[in-house]
């Protein structure tokens, strides 16, 4: 079963992209920030996280320059979901190792759910 890290700060966010993944079989954990979500990642191996930017205490951004030195890293990819409209953000994401970018705003749970499979399609298909 594919484990899926959802880190966001809105618990209904939180709900519903955990209960759209999990009713298509996948494995989900949640978090609020990306100093928990670094903790996570020390020791579980996640195939899949789907990462905000906009976060409390540890930004996404931060998350990813942390994970970047991870030994978990290779094993992952990263979907950033923001509601940011900031390019140079969504740029820095994708520099910093993010896999692909979605606007929160734009996105519904069905997308959530195709975009995590397409690019677990992509890792497959190696």
């Amino acid at each position: 079963m594919k484990r899926v890290l959802v880190v966001d700060d809105y618990p209904s966010f939180q709900t519903l992209y955990k209960f759209a993944l999990e009713k298509v079989g996948y494995k989900v954990d949640v978090c609020s920030d990306g100093g928990e979500a670094l903790q996570k990642c020390r020791i579980t191996n996640y195939d899949v996280i789907l990462l905000d930017l906009l976060l409390v205490s540890v930004s996404g951004l931060e998350f990813l320059r942390q994970f970047a030195k991870s030994p978990n890293r290779a094993s992952a990819k990263i979907i950033v979901i923001s509601n940011t409209s900031n390019d140079d953000m969504a740029k820095e994401s994708l520099l910093l190792g993010a896999d692909a970018f979605l606007t929160k705003s734009g996105t519904r749970p069905k997308d959530i759910v195709e975009s995590v499979g397409k690019i677990l399609d992509k890792v497959n298909a190696k």
